[in-house]
C-alpha cells in the first residue's frame, strides 16, 4: 500500500503526535508540548508504525530520527496538517467567526515609512486588535510558515521562491541618494560618482539587496566606508547626525523635508529601486479585517506623490 493510499485512513491526531515528536526531539519534550503521558505518546506512535507496516523512527545517542520512510511520512504528514489548519481557519473565515485580530509585518524600510499611518487607521475601529511585526524577509518568512502573522510586505528581492507564498504586487520602490541637510556634497548642484566615495556609504543589508548574502552590495566594493544593516532606524539616524551618505527610498525626502536632501548623481538610472510584494500563505484566505487591512495598506503607497529628484 503507497503511503498516499493509507493516509486516508492515518489518524490526524497520531500523525500530529509524529511531527510534534521530531520537532521536540524526544519523548519527554513532545508528551510535555501535547499534554500527553509518555506512555501514552508511545502508544501512538507505535500504532501509527502499525498502521505503516513499517518502522518509522530509529534512535540513537543523538536521540530519534527517522527512517526513509518515516522522513516520507514526516513530510506529507507536515503538509497534510497545514492543509488541515489552513481548511478549519478558511471555514471559520467563510462563515464570519474568525476573530478580528490582524496579524501582519513590514520589512524595515516600509515599515518606518507606512506604519504608523497604519496602525493609526486602525485606532478608529472598534473591536480591531492589531499585533504589527518588523523583522527581514527571512524572518518575514518563518513568521508566515509558523502561522504567526497574516500577510508582509517587503521586496521581492528578499525572497526566495516558494511554492507555499502568494505574492501580490504593491507597487515600485525608487531609491536615491540622500544626504543630511547642510552635507559637504550639496555644495555642487551634481556629484560624479567618485565624490561619493570619500564619504560613508550606508544601505540596507543583505537581506535587502538581490544577490550573495555573504558578499557585500556592489556599491560597497571597493574599499568605501559602508554599513549594512536591517535596522532602518539606525541608518537613519546615522544619515542625519554625520556625512554618511544613503540610499534610501526617495520618500523620506517628503517625511524630512527640512532634514534631508537628494544627491543628484551623474549617471545614476532613473529606475533605480526595487518592486514591493505582498506575501500571504497560498491556500488561506485572509480574514476580512487582514483584507481590509492589507487594502488599507495598498491604498496608502498608492495615495504617496510621485517623486521624481534623477538628474
Amino acid at each position: 500500500m503507497s503511503f498516499g493510499e493509507y493516509h486516508s485512513y492515518m489518524d490526524l491526531r497520531r500523525l500530529h503526535h509524529f511531527v510534534t515528536l521530531l520537532d521536540a526531539g524526544s519523548y519527554v519534550a513532545a508528551a510535555a508540548r501535547l499534554n500527553l503521558t509518555q506512555s501514552a505518546l508511545s502508544h501512538s506512535i507505535r500504532s501509527l508504525e502499525e498502521q505503516a507496516a513499517v518502522p518509522l523512527l530509529e534512535r540513537d545517542r543523538a536521540g530519534i530520527r527517522t527512517t526513509r520512510a518515516g522522513a516520507l511520512l514526516e513530510e506529507e504528514a507536515r503538509q497534510m496538517l497545514r492543509r488541515m489548519a489552513d481548511l478549519r481557519h478558511n471555514i471559520k473565515v467563510v462563515a464570519g467567526r474568525e476573530a478580528a485580530t490582524v496579524r501582519f509585518g513590514m520589512a524595515p524600510l516600509p515599515a518606518k515609512l507606512w506604519m504608523t499611518d497604519l496602525l493609526r487607521g486602525v485606532m478608529d475601529d472598534d473591536g480591531i486588535v492589531a499585533s504589527a511585526s518588523v523583522a527581514n524577509g527571512a524572518e518575514l518568512t518563518g513568521l508566515l510558515k509558523r502561522e504567526y502573522i497574516d500577510f508582509f510586505l517587503c521586496s521581492r528581492g528578499a525572497l526566495t521562491d516558494h511554492p507555499d507564498l502568494l505574492l501580490e504586487p504593491a507597487g515600485w520602490m525608487p531609491l536615491q541618494w540622500i544626504v543630511r541637510a547642510g552635507h559637504p556634497l550639496l555644495a555642487h548642484a551634481q556629484q560624479s560618482p567618485g565624490a561619493l566615495s570619500a564619504y560613508p556609504m550606508v544601505c540596507m543589508g543583505p537581506s535587502f539587496l538581490r544577490g550573495d548574502p555573504n558578499e557585500p552590495a556592489p556599491l560597497f566594493r571597493g574599499g568605501r566606508a559602508a554599513v549594512q544593516s536591517d535596522d532602518f532606524g539606525v541608518l537613519l539616524d546615522l544619515t542625519l547626525t554625520s556625512d554618511a551618505v544613503l540610499l534610501g527610498a526617495s520618500l523620506l525626502l517628503d517625511r524630512y523635508p527640512d532634514a534631508l536632501a537628494p544627491l543628484h548623481v551623474r549617471g545614476d538610472a532613473p529606475d533605480m529601486g526595487y518592486d514591493l510584494v505582498a506575501v500571504q500563505r497560498r491556500g488561506r484566505k485572509l480574514t476580512p479585517a487582514s483584507r481590509a487591512m492589507l487594502d488599507r495598506l495598498l491604498k496608502l503607497m498608492s495615495d504617496e506623490p510621485a517623486r521624481n529628484d534623477w538628474s
